[in-house]
């Protein structure tokens, strides 16, 4: 009966110390997950923060008073009613 109950207890301390170092492991696998979270985040910020910087370029290169001067740097000129001919299919 006495190795019988030494043996219980021998058990029990190896079933204490392996649900120990589960638990550490445990801790550790969330504590490097949170981190892997928050780099993320950091991340998506940086890249919201470069999306509405793209779009305010976006709309400044469209926005119609930018069109009109690139149209006059490349030598694009409103035309005069006397400029225009029309052209009939006889």
């Amino acid at each position: 009966m006495r190795m019988g109950r030494s043996r219980f207890i021998t058990m029990s301390f190896l079933l204490l110390v392996f649900f120990i170092f589960l638990k550490i492991y445990q801790h550790n696998r969330i504590v490097t997950t949170v981190y892997k979270k928050q780099k993320i985040e950091r991340i998506k910020g940086k890249l919201k923060k470069k999306k509405n910087s793209l779009l305010v370029t976006l709309y400044k290169l469209k926005g119609q008073q930018r069109v009109r001067e690139k149209a006059y740097e490349l030598g694009m000129r409103s035309l005069k009613p006397s400029q225009i001919m029309t052209v009939t299919r006889t």
